[in-house]
């Protein structure tokens, strides 16, 4: 009997240390993770964000109090997730272990592997990033309640309505949600339908921003549907700020027009730039820039732009080599129309900062190359040798 109860009280200890040995300190519900307790808290963990940050950085000290907000807000809704924050000045090799090399790094981690992190940088962005990954693609609709309750608590979402939710175009939009970081919901609810004013089988588009309900009018293709998910995501033109970088560069849509002003000059072309975007919803994304935020700084350097040359608007491509393309005409709708098209077409030369062309480049049997000739002369119809 003895040896029993023995048996009993260690079995209980070790099951009492493990319990405790799971319960790691906390900063407004975020784990604190450090160099000695890192691999315990994710082999604890199947779900994790990571945030690898320096107290003095500016973007992660805005980055605090919402993950703080949805450290909380997983706990309440009972997430199968945690956040979880690695002070990188104190814990270098953490920070090295994992090619840390700018602040805040974000990376989740499932089951111990690690990957980037691609959603946005808002308690909800965050919440709902893990919501997705820890549930079903689509959330079931089973009646209008449901559909109000999940309108009401996002800013963006995506319905798709069907008379049989494991029907083909049920199953090419589950497979969309299913590879997006946006909320999504399904329903085979007629009472639903009614409410969007559409007819089955139908997908819609709930926003805070722009138009509040984007009807789809497409075919039911995975490719259709990833396209006018994309393509409303964003507002028609979106600003640019810290909080949204990963939406916007972290997006599938990957061709982006920088309109670079202050908020007083972009007002003043604001109907014309939206204007345009609007045509080509889905193929650009349409970006302002202001000129006056500090954290831009780095982006005006890259873009070749200072507060002397604004308005200033540039296309660049994010999937082949960053090549950029600048507007050299007064900004107008036809003039950024004639821009556009350009660039769609391939008709367009990539900007480059480049010397002047010598007067004398060709007068030697071997010519001077700037970036303003170099295109003209290697595109010749000569061989050419550089």
């Amino acid at each position: 009997m003895m040896r029993v109860v023995s048996t009993l009280l260690l079995a209980f200890a070790i099951v009492a240390s493990s319990a405790f040995a799971a319960e790691f300190e906390k900063e407004d519900g975020v784990i604190v993770a450090t160099d000695s307790n890192f691999d315990d808290i994710i082999a604890a963990n199947e779900n994790a964000i990571v945030e690898f940050y320096a107290p003095w950085c500016g973007h992660c000290k805005a980055l605090a109090p919402e993950f703080a907000s949805a450290a909380k807000t997983l706990a309440a809704d009972n997430v199968n997730a945690v956040l979880v924050k690695v002070d990188c000045t104190v814990e270098e090799n953490l920070g090295q272990r994992f090619g840390v090399q700018g602040y805040p790094t974000l990376k989740f981690f499932r089951n111990g592997e690690d990957s980037d992190y691609s959603g946005g940088r808002t308690a909800v962005d965050i919440v709902n990033f893990l919501k997705k990954k820890t549930g079903p693609p689509a959330t079931e609709l089973a009646d209008v309640a449901a559909a109000d309750e999940i309108t009401t608590k996002n800013e963006l979402v995506y319905i798709g309505i069907f008379a049989d939710v494991d029907g083909k175009e049920a199953t090419e939009f589950k497979a969309v949600a299913s590879d997006s970081d946006y909320v999504f919901g399904i329903s085979s609810n007629a009472d639903v339908a009614a409410k969007f004013g559409v007819e089955l089988p139908a997908l819609v588009c709930i926003r805070t921003f722009d138009e509040p309900q984007v009807n789809y009018d497409g075919d039911f293709s995975a490719l259709s549907i990833s396209q006018f998910v994309n393509g409303n995501a964003l507002p028609l033109v979106v600003e640019f700020s810290s909080t949204n970088a990963a939406k916007i560069f972290g997006g599938d849509l990957k061709d982006h027009l920088l309109f670079h002003a202050t908020k007083a000059v972009f007002k003043e072309y604001e109907d014309v730039v939206s204007s345009v975007a609007k045509s080509y919803k889905g193929k650009l994304l349409f970006i302002f820039v202001d000129v006056d935020v500090e954290d831009n700084a780095r982006i005006l350097e890259f873009f070749d732009v200072s507060a002397d040359n604004i308005p200033a608007v540039r296309i660049i491509n994010l999937a082949e080599h960053m090549k950029k393309y600048s507007l050299t005409k007064d900004v107008t709708k036809e003039s950024l129309n004639e821009f556009v098209e350009g660039y769609l077409s391939g008709a367009l030369r990539p900007s480059l900062k480049s010397e002047p062309v010598p007067d004398n480049w060709d007068a030697e049997p071997v010519k001077i190359l700037t970036g303003e000739n170099f295109y003209d002369v290697t595109k010749s119809d000569k061989f050419v040798f550089v």
